[in-house]
């Protein structure tokens, strides 16, 4: 050990090392959770929407059945949300998580029920068929209630084309078509 008053060489230095802070990650913020979310329910197999068919009717009920079982025509999901078509193409119904306003109740809220979309909103002409995007929807609606749907040629023409090949019955054999 030096005596006081006297250098010390760089080696004998002691260095007290202060202790180095621990980097601490930032806590992560908490995400505050939508309160309607929580009743959300996963299923394992079909589960009937009582809004838009009810099971078991009651004997009043079942004088009015058509009030109670919608004769549903078409129903479209995607993303988190679906839609139902009933036969007159009158009542529309949404449901499901309502982000930018996708179910058509003019809300961001969601709708864990069929709700009946207005017939305004169609200009009150029949619905005849909804298809849905992740972030779309789009209605393709009749011109008047009582217009008719065209129906397409397409499929009628593609099965009345002929092969070019004939096979004969009698001889079960290939007849090539001649070459002009």
């Amino acid at each position: 050990m030096p005596e006081d008053g006297e250098p010390v060489a760089a080696e004998q230095q002691i260095v007290e090392k202060k202790p180095t802070p621990k980097k601490t990650k930032p806590k992560p913020k908490k995400v505050q959770k939508e309160d309607d979310l929580k009743y959300i329910q996963y299923f394992y197999r079909p589960v009937l929407i009582e809004k838009l068919y009810k099971r078991e009717l009651t004997e009043e009920e079942a004088n009015e059945e058509s009030k109670y079982r919608k004769a549903i025509i078409q129903v479209t999901a995607s993303g988190h949300y679906s839609y139902a078509v009933e036969a007159s193409g009158m009542l529309v119904y949404s449901w499901g998580f309502g982000s930018n306003m996708n179910l058509g109740n003019r809300k961001d809220e969601n709708e864990f029920e069929p709700y009946q979309l207005e017939t305004r909103m169609f200009e009150e002409n029949p619905v005849a068929m909804v298809s849905l995007g992740t972030q779309h929807v789009v209605v393709l609606t009749k011109e008047s209630p009582d217009a008719v749907m065209p129906t397409l040629q397409i499929a009628e023409e593609s099965q009345a084309k002929v092969s070019p090949a004939k096979i004969t019955t009698e001889t079960q054999q290939i007849e090539a078509p001649s070459q002009s």
